[in-house]
């Protein structure tokens, strides 16, 4: 079960900074650069964040290299995501499950699927810096 805890400190790790991130997007951004640029802004921080965090989560799990572990690491925490995501939407934006679902129909939704695609898949390409790093 290493994978688990591994994939609820990952999760938490960067839903924080994503709800920094976010706040920073919807308030100040958005207005500026529009939902698309304000996303598009933002991934690269994101991912920056996603690729700190996914091999040290990793390291301090003890997952060492295994595929199915960093995996299940990866998408366990996409689970979580997903659904603190969809409690967020109705909380902060009153969207209910099918809306926060239809808003994946837009430029902005897209890029935020892109987004959770990769945040499930880091895990699985940070194997090699876990055992690299770790020794």
């Amino acid at each position: 079960m290493d994978w688990l805890k591994a994939a609820i400190f990952y999760f938490a790790s960067v839903f924080a900074a994503g709800a920094v991130l976010g706040s920073v997007r919807e308030l100040l951004v958005k207005p500026w650069a529009g939902g698309l640029g304000a996303i598009l802004l933002e991934a690269p921080i994101i991912l920056a964040a996603m690729i700190y965090l996914a091999p040290r989560t990793a390291r301090w799990a003890g997952l060492g290299e295994g595929v199915a572990r960093h995996a299940a690491m990866g998408f366990a925490a996409l689970a979580l995501l997903l659904v603190f995501e969809a409690a967020a939407a109705q909380l902060l934006r009153g969207w209910s499950l099918g809306q926060w679902l239809r808003h994946f129909d837009t430029p902005e939704g897209r890029a935020a699927i892109a987004l959770y695609v990769v945040f499930a898949l880091v895990p699985l390409f940070s194997r090699a810096t876990v055992s690299e790093r770790g020794k």
